[in-house]
């Protein structure tokens, strides 16, 4: 199925949370918070500013494609 990713650098409101869960829509809400705590989790930030290997840093590990050929760009 279709999942929808929706990223901001501030925040959602609470009104649109609601509606989101409510309407039971298969989407998930990325907020500055989460995408600060996704990059510290990858071991991306260093003395309190995004590292400058973050992208390498993030995809190491990583197999170079996967089943689609494509390669992999996610860091979760």
């Amino acid at each position: 199925g279709q999942y929808g990713l929706y990223f901001t650098t501030s925040f959602f409101t609470e009104q649109a949370q609601r509606e989101i869960e409510s309407d039971r829509y298969p989407v998930r809400l990325f907020s500055g918070q989460d995408i600060v705590n996704i990059l510290r989790a990858g071991d991306c930030i260093s003395g309190g500013k995004v590292r400058a290997d973050w992208l390498a840093t993030a995809l190491a590990d990583r197999p170079e494609q996967v089943s689609d050929g494509l390669r992999p760009v996610s860091i979760w």
